[in-house]
């Protein structure tokens, strides 16, 4: 028996995954500005496909339209910008 995946259930494995970084890899992005990348990998929820990073600091652009569902963070940081829709990561 399969259990069908939902739109609440992708918002439960975002908003529960907050020890890691995600971001849904169809909205527009910039990672350019990420100092000292640890780990990059994606994920497949439900056919959505996911970026992991894992980095010391730097800048995170999120081009898209900024919903926790498509996206989440976690660390020393400050959003920025008119729509807060761009995260500025600070080592301790």
């Amino acid at each position: 028996m399969t259990t069908e995946k939902t739109l609440d259930d992708r918002s439960g494995l975002i908003k529960g995954s907050m020890g890691k970084a995600f971001f849904e890899l169809s909205q527009g992005y910039n990672s350019d500005h990420l100092q000292g990348i640890q780990y990059f990998d994606t994920a497949n929820y439900n056919g959505v496909r996911f970026g992991v990073w894992v980095f010391e600091d730097g800048t995170f652009f999120n081009e898209g339209d900024g919903e926790y569902d498509n996206w989440t963070f976690r660390g020393r940081f400050e959003r920025i910008g008119d729509n807060e829709k761009t995260i500025n990561s600070h080592r301790p």
